[in-house]
């Protein structure tokens, strides 16, 4: 299978970008991947606290989304 060319796959282009995040609240290197290349983390705004009812997939399969909501009523 031939990777799209507007796909960036290379760990250099990946390290640009972790470098050049200029909108990302907190970076960090979480950890190092089995062949040593950092995982990298970029977090953007607060996080989001609420309840949920229901994981995903059980509020689909309940048919009812609204169990996987926030408590305004804007889905996750």
């Amino acid at each position: 299978m031939q990777i799209p060319e507007y796909w960036k796959t290379s760990c250099d282009y990946v390290d640009e970008v972790y470098m050049n995040a200029k909108k990302a609240s907190e970076k960090r290197i979480l950890t190092h991947s089995g062949g040593n290349g950092p995982v990298y983390m970029l977090a953007y705004g607060p996080k989001r606290i609420h309840p949920s009812a229901a994981y995903y997939s059980s509020a689909l399969g309940a048919m009812d989304r609204t169990c996987f909501a926030t408590p305004d009523g804007r889905s996750r």
